[in-house]
């Protein structure tokens, strides 16, 4: 079954499990002359120099993971792991070419069956919402929670009542299994009204018990998703550790807004997500490997390819935005050069890492096609 694509929408100015602190970023409020650059340049220097390197260290995080992986891929169907060289872009793709080959030789003769749940991926709300204060030099604005700025569709808590009609029961590490009542994204272990494959998915409704994630069927009765599972859409109770799967929405009040950009893609780049559910029946072939190393390999890919790959967007938008105020810092001759510098820098590190970026997409897309792995 196609999965739904978590909602991590791009920024116009700039894309999920437990919320962290945002990244320190430079101080630079304090390092402004005095009397000479107000305190909202410092704020939102601030602010996009903690977003870049966000962007920086969640590129580099999920390159190397990818590059694990491939790497992993090869060496289960080929008996041999490759010793790429060269830049961290040029080992993806090299490692990524092998994996890719790799999958295609041991897929010859073989049928592939999958069941697929797609990632789901969370904003670093707590990150957003303590950067925003900072953009508030004046103190004067409430910028409110996750629950008050996460559109109610896209609110998701852990349910300890009832989840409504039309909402999904999304599956965590703590409780993979979903009470189901709907449409199953992953493995339908109930009934399933319709047909299903090998690996289990269900194309139809499944009642009882869904590996994945369950959008419960519009109308129906509201179900209790499991304990530990999550509830997005519409709870019963209040519910706890609330998480948005989109952008939250704007403050009440007017913040800066190149301060206000790089708050969204700090919460954006330390999105976390919920790992993909992916099941592989193969038959037919020789290579006994090919099941297991797909199943546990291919999920970072996948994370990258169905949950992340908007990131691309963001970390592009947030160079222009630092652009802007880098033109703003060089018309204002009181302020210090240091930030000027400091941001440009910035700008400039992150415009290379968008590259690599698109290398881990292409190289994580590549792969999984080459498995059959389903489009999202």
């Amino acid at each position: 079954m196609t999965p739904s694509r978590p909602r991590l929408r791009p920024h116009a100015a700039l894309l999920a499990l437990t919320v962290v602190a945002a990244t320190s970023g430079t101080a630079c409020i304090g390092d402004l002359t005095p009397g000479l650059c107000a305190a909202d340049v410092g704020a939102k220097v601030d602010a996009l120099l903690d977003a870049t390197a966000a962007i920086s260290a969640r590129t580099v995080d999920l390159e190397n993971r990818v590059l694990d992986a491939c790497l992993n891929i090869t060496q289960d169907l080929t008996g041999t792991r490759p010793a790429p060289t060269g830049s961290l872009d040029q080992q993806v793709t090299a490692a990524c070419e092998s994996a890719r080959n790799a999958v295609t030789a041991a897929a010859a003769g073989a049928t592939l069956s999958f069941a697929y749940a797609a990632p789901i991926c969370s904003v670093d709300a707590s990150a957003q919402l303590q950067c925003e204060a900072s953009c508030d030099v004046d103190a004067q604005c409430t910028e409110g929670d996750v629950r008050i700025r996460c559109d109610a569709g896209d609110l998701s808590v852990v349910c300890s009542g009832t989840c409504a009609a039309g909402a999904v029961c999304e599956a965590t590490v703590a409780s993979p299994t979903v009470q189901c009542q709907g449409s199953c994204d992953g493995v339908c272990e109930g009934t399933c009204t319709g047909t299903s494959n090998a690996a289990g998915e269900c194309t139809g409704t499944c009642a009882g018990a869904c590996r994945g994630n369950c959008t419960l069927t519009p109308g129906a009765a509201a179900v209790s998703c499991n304990a530990g599972a999550r509830c997005r859409g519409g709870c019963s109770v209040s519910g706890t550790e609330p998480r948005c799967v989109a952008e939250l929405e704007a403050p009440s009040c007017s913040v800066d807004a190149e301060c206000q950009a790089g708050c969204v893609a700090q919460a954006s780049f330390a999105a976390s997500c919920d790992p993909a559910h992916l099941v592989v029946q193969v038959s037919g072939g020789s290579n006994a490997a090919l099941a297991s190393t797909l199943e546990e390999n291919l999920v970072p890919m996948l994370e990258v390819r169905d949950g992340l790959a908007g990131l691309v967007t963001d970390a592009t938008a947030i160079v222009g935005t630092s652009q802007a105020v880098i033109t703003e810092l060089g018309a204002s001759a009181g302020c210090l050069v240091t930030q000027l510098q400091q941001l440009t820098a910035a700008v400039t590190s992150t415009a290379t890492v968008v590259t690599s970026m698109n290398v881990t997409i292409t190289a994580s897309v590549q792969v999984t096609a080459s498995a059959g792995t389903p489009a999202n």
